[in-house]
């Protein structure tokens, strides 16, 4: 009996209670089998034609409309069509696993760094080791509770329904979840959902990105005559996508120590010197340089000595450290290269216009060419030669690597060709009309506006074409109003100088250079205050003062140097005495000041001590000599001096005052 490709009016009410996506589905799939029973070629050939129609969806590709037309044809039951993910009134089964269950068999996953088949082994090796699963037990209990009556077989029994690899595969962690347990929180949050940032709206030079690269070719040191890595320092303006100032070291190996002579701190800063000197700071917005903590930063002195310098126009800030604990042990730190995506992207484009560059070394070790060890190869043989030869003729001897400087021109060219390049999909650009007439002479593309003023004669001869500016366009551009202020030469200065960030500790400044400690220190300055931190200025060639300020700006006085004396030296002892003395002095009088209930309560004893002794004199008849015995024993050695509210009270202590009021009643009975 043929399959009829209609709903009947039962089934076409009983579909009606479904949604209204499950009913568009089936009908749909009904249409399609109509159009593949009646096509006059194979089934496969319209099923595919069928999906081409669709566009190849998911649900509906040449398989799968294969697929279920054979089963509706075997059937005839429009039931067979409907995709349970649709159904909101089926449930996804478990097949008998509890959730307890599930969740210990994802911990299982979590645990194993490599694979969740070898976590589903485990389960497995649980259930025949007779060891307690959550949720389920172990076997030889579950056999107990079903079958009290029988010993325990000698064979394990298969586990339960549900227990097949295929159904815990289902509930398996989820891709973020096993590479979150895996490699940790960094790798996790490069596929999870990102903050969406734009250059839309950014004016020039507002943020500014610093970040390292170490380049994929290696250079010749002529002076250690090592083939060597070289490692850059690259700036990059965010709202143009221009690249700005570059600085290039060779990672040449020391042989004093044998470390890799790297970038420095003093690199990055020298950097930033030459950026604010060639092309200055925004008059009429804030600056803002974006580095990392790593290579590419700047010390916290730094940072505010350019603040101060240049009249809080030039702002610093760092980006974030990944880090967290998903497990046994906390993830190591590691910096958020999303923070500054628009470097990392120009790196990649830079790489790939430098791999023309002789000396390649490849991007990884293993993508390394097999001819970079025979070029190393050749290249120390040419050092062995130059070393036989006379210096001039040395100096022109040709090495399958470039030297510093024709690396750095070569850079510089790359840079420039980047800069001007339009094969870009950078965001915010505008589309701009050029026009060229190369019958005429005139290749280098021109604006269209300019197209205005040429004669009727050239018009069969113009080509216009619509293509996006290159940054530099797009810099000159922005850049149109824009006033930019250059770093004053004194400002300069005041950066090369060395400056730190010094604290008082024991009413000191202490700042150690080349290994040796300056003390710095002026007794009677307010700046003194113990904890206090400052921003300290240094001339290393006059190491005899150092220039304090709030790291914003604000002068606030010298400290001189503390000299070493000599012995001898007394008018130089003398003074520093009493700059300690005058210290020791503050102390006192902030612990006096604070502390004036303790020496109430001395004075309130030493008056009730007088008060028990000028008692006990009445009662008992005392000797000079019995006196004197009693002053020894009990005056004190420690000087009691105190505060009151009023007033300093002298040395004083009960007995001597008792003493003194016996020689007094004697000289007045004598007299």
């Amino acid at each position: 009996m043929p399959v009829a490709f209609k709903l009947s009016i039962n089934d076409q009410a009983e579909l009606n209670q479904y949604d209204d996506a499950i009913q568009q589905r089936v009908h749909m799939l009904l249409d399609c089998f109509a159009r593949v029973a009646k096509s006059k070629v194979k089934v496969v050939d319209a099923c595919l034609h069928e999906a081409r129609t669709l566009g190849h969806q998911k649900t509906f590709t040449c398989g799968s409309i294969k697929r279920l037309y054979y089963t509706y044809i075997k059937s005839g039951d429009f039931r067979e069509l409907i995709d349970k993910r649709l159904r909101k009134d089926i449930t996804r089964e478990k097949k008998g696993l509890s959730d307890e269950t599930i969740e210990f068999f994802r911990g299982l996953c979590d645990k194993n760094k490599r694979s969740c088949k070898a976590g589903y082994r485990r389960l497995i090796d649980m259930w025949y080791n007779d060891e307690p699963i959550p949720g389920i037990g172990n076997w030889s209990a579950r056999f107990r509770d079903a079958h009290p009556m029988q010993p325990l077989p000698d064979i394990v029994p298969d586990p339960p329904d549900g227990f097949s690899y295929q159904n815990f595969m289902r509930f398996a962690p989820t891709h973020a979840e096993k590479v979150l347990s895996r490699q940790g929180i960094a790798a996790a949050l490069a596929i999870l959902p990102s903050c969406i940032s734009t250059r839309v709206g950014l004016r020039p030079f507002e943020f500014v990105t610093f970040d390292d690269a170490e380049l994929d070719f290696m250079i010749h040191d002529p002076a250690s005559g090592q083939i060597c890595r070289l490692q850059g320092l690259f700036s990059l303006d965010v709202a143009t996508a221009c690249a700005l100032r570059f600085g290039l070291r060779p990672a040449i190996i020391r042989t004093e120590d044998g470390k890799k002579d790297s970038l420095k701190a003093l690199d990055m800063e020298r950097l930033i010197i030459k950026l604010l000197t060639t092309f200055g700071f925004p008059r009429d917005w804030q600056m803002t340089f974006v580095c990392e903590r790593g290579t590419a930063t700047v010390r916290e002195a730094f940072k505010r000595a350019l603040y101060e310098n240049t009249g809080g126009r030039v702002l610093v800030t760092k980006t974030g450290m990944v880090a967290g604990k998903v497990l046994e042990f906390a993830d190591q730190p590691i910096g958020n290269p999303r923070a500054k995506g628009w470097m990392e992207s120009w790196f990649n484009l830079l790489h790939n216009y430098c791999g023309a560059l002789p000396g390649q070394k490849g991007r990884l070790y293993t993508l390394a060419p097999r001819e970079l060890e025979v070029r190393r190869k050749s290249a120390q043989e040419l050092v062995k030669l130059r070393k036989m030869l006379p210096a001039e003729l040395a100096l022109q001897t040709r090495t399958p690597f470039f030297d510093l400087h024709q690396a750095d021109a070569s850079i510089l060219d790359l840079v420039l060709r980047i800069n001007a390049r339009t094969d870009h999909k950078c965001e915010g650009f505008d589309q701009l009309k050029v026009w060229t007439a190369p019958t005429r002479g005139v290749i280098q593309p021109q604006p269209y506006e300019n197209l205005s003023g040429i004669s009727d004669a050239w018009l069969d001869d113009v080509r216009v074409e619509t293509r996006v500016e290159t940054p530099l366009e797009r810099y000159a551009r922005l850049m149109h109003d824009t006033h930019m202020l250059k770093l004053h030469d004194s400002a300069v200065a005041a950066l090369l100088q060395t400056h730190r960030v010094v604290t008082v500790r024991d009413y000191e400044v202490t700042i150690t250079i080349d290994g040796k400690e300056y003390r710095y220190l002026d007794a009677a300055s307010d700046l003194m205050l113990e904890g206090a931190e400052y921003l300290a200025y240094i001339n290393e060639d006059d190491l005899s003062k150092i220039y304090l300020t709030n790291g914003k700006g604000a002068y606030l006085g010298t400290l001189p140097l503390r000299e070493r004396m000599t012995r001898g030296d007394v008018e130089m002892l003398k003074r520093q005495i009493a700059q300690k003395q005058h210290i020791l002095k503050q102390h006192i009088n902030a612990i006096q000041n604070r502390n004036g209930d303790v020496y109430q309560n001395q004075l309130a004893d030493i008056n009730a001590n007088i008060e028990l002794c000028e008692m006990a004199e009445s009662v008992v008849s005392a000797t000079p000599e019995h006196m004197e015995n009693a002053e020894e024993s009990y005056v004190s050695e420690n000087i009691y001096q105190g505060v009151t509210s009023a007033s300093h009270i002298e040395p004083v202590d009960a007995v001597a005052v008792l003493m003194e009021r016996k020689k007094r009643r004697a000289t007045n009975d004598n007299e």
